[in-house]
């Protein structure tokens, strides 16, 4: 879990310095949202993420 927030904080980090467009952040952000919605709603998924650390 921990991992997931450093990953969150470097796609901000990398959103704020690189990305001026607020839509390709905006779409960016969403992606995120949608990875996480799959992890959450596939727990195999998670799982195998898991042993993968």
């Amino acid at each position: 879990m921990n991992k997931l927030i450093v990953l969150l904080r470097h796609i901000k980090i990398y959103a704020d310095t690189v990305i001026t467009n607020e839509y390709v952040a905006f779409a960016l952000v969403l992606l995120v949202i949608a990875i996480v919605v799959v992890i959450i709603e596939y727990p195999i998924l998670a799982m195998i993420l898991q042993l993968t650390k």
